[in-house]
């Protein structure tokens, strides 16, 4: 639970200030896979077919849409998924201006939906059912 909830700025420094660009660039790398290690460590195989299965289904329309900080993955998505297939596209969450998007989404569509940890309220909120 404590490592869940450590911030950049409450865990030890693996570098410092006086380390050499090639010990920067190490620990990025082990970082990062470590990371996408646990990440897909931890995704059952059958909910990622099943999300491969609707993004791909051509009956399917696919809104993607973002956090603050997040928003740009879900506009890179949709780009890489308009080459792909027809019926993507990007919704820009807009605080107290998301009731048009909700009475839009229907059985038809699949939200993806980005966020990062400590994850944004409305974004939460607009990704509920």
């Amino acid at each position: 639970m404590q490592a869940r909830q450590a911030s950049p700025l409450t865990l030890s420094p693996v570098i410092g200030a006086d380390s050499p660009t090639s010990e920067l660039v190490e620990a990025a790398r082990q970082v990062g896979t470590a990371t996408l290690g646990q990440t897909f460590a931890a995704l059952p195989e059958q909910e990622v077919d099943h999300a491969v299965g609707l993004i791909c289904d051509p009956a399917k329309r696919i809104a993607c849409f973002g956090g603050r900080f997040s928003q740009l993955l879900a506009e890179y998505l949709d780009l890489r998924l308009r080459v792909l297939r027809p019926g993507t596209n990007v919704h820009t969450p807009t605080p107290g201006r998301d009731a048009g998007f909700r009475v839009d989404v229907g059985r038809r569509d699949v939200c993806v939906v980005f966020d990062f940890r400590r994850y944004q309220d409305d974004t939460v909120e607009l990704a509920r059912p």
